[in-house]
């Protein structure tokens, strides 16, 4: 993907994802091996987070759909090479955190999506 286009954002806005049985399966550790990459990734990155868990949702049985949209992520990681937290060598880290949670946004199942942060 070295010659691949940029993104944007790491998900279109709308975009929506599912299982989609009919499109044929791709190679399963290829799949699952990006989406071990892109998690390693959002202890750094949390604007990634939403998105990658989404797509890790499809790792059993992914389609060729769930594969486009992670190498989407992987396009606006190209353009976002600067973005990301920094985590410094001292004791005297602090971290304030902030969300807007949507507990019904998840058209598949409504889970509520429950984050604890431990510094």
């Amino acid at each position: 993907m070295d010659n691949c286009s940029s993104a944007k954002v790491p998900m279109a806005f709308g975009y929506k994802i599912s299982v989609d049985p009919p499109r044929e399966s791709v190679d399963h550790k290829l799949y699952r091996g990006m989406i071990g990459s892109l998690m390693y990734l959002t202890t750094s990155r949390p604007d990634i987070v939403f998105a990658t868990g989404l797509c890790a949702r499809y790792q059993a049985d992914p389609k060729a759909c769930h594969l486009t949209a992670v190498k989407h992520i992987f396009r606006y990681l190209k353009v976002s090479k600067a973005l990301g937290l920094w985590y410094p060598a001292g004791n005297d880290f602090s971290l304030q955190a902030f969300t807007d949670a949507d507990h019904a946004g998840c058209r598949l199942d409504r889970k509520v999506l429950q984050v604890a942060i431990n510094f």
